[in-house]
């Protein structure tokens, strides 16, 4: 789990990216309708299929 406050990044050219990363997963399991796309505070960026 992760949380992540970019407005508390006062670093001159610091980046306010988090990458995310799935690993031992096969290919398709992980799913999100937002990628590309801006995400609100709280919410849910992806799902893991079983």
């Amino acid at each position: 789990m992760v949380r992540w406050n970019p407005a508390t990044i006062t670093g001159e050219n610091m980046a306010t990216t988090v990458m995310v990363v799935a690993l031992d997963r096969p290919a398709g399991s992980l799913t999100s309708p937002l990628l590309g796309e801006h995400v609100a505070t709280g919410a849910t960026l992806f799902t893991v299929d079983a």
